[in-house]
């Protein structure tokens, strides 16, 4: 960490980052990609993508683990299609569709919008609850 950094170089010690997030020249290259799971860097194994989303794994990472790279397409343990991919009452077609399906990239700020309104629709901001009091009433006049 930065505190730590800062410390030993008060203190007059060298600073030493782990030997394998640095290049030969002793410099962190960028863009740093690290595995979803152990949150380490592509210098320990080669890192696989998931094509359904820009989540990275090491092979060994994966419960269970790869022994081979993918030949097709590839999706990473954190999707919910798994679940329905294991039911063994679907065909061969419904998977394909259900691939299909969900192939293509979301976008963000529909995801988003989803979100608001179904928020909104539970919890809507102007929504009062109205009680019934029986409160005295006076006539001004």
């Amino acid at each position: 960490s930065s505190k730590r950094r800062r410390k030993e170089e008060l203190l007059g010690k060298p600073f030493r980052r782990p030997q394998h997030e640095l290049d030969p020249n002793g410099l962190v290259p960028l863009p740093v990609k690290v595995c979803f799971s152990c949150n380490r860097s592509c210098r320990i194994a080669p890192l696989i993508q998931c094509d359904y989303c820009p989540l990275l794994f090491h092979m060994d990472c994966l419960d269970p683990p790869l022994t081979a790279l993918p030949a097709g397409k590839w999706m990473c343990p954190n999707h919910v299609e798994h679940l329905a991919l294991n039911q063994r009452n679907l065909s061969l077609s419904s998977r394909c569709q259900l691939f299909d399906h969900f192939q293509d990239r979301m976008s963000q700020h529909a995801v988003k919008l989803d979100f608001l309104r179904r928020v909104h629709r539970q919890n809507a901001p102007n929504r009062r609850t109205t009680h019934q009091h029986n409160k005295k009433t006076f006539k001004v006049l």
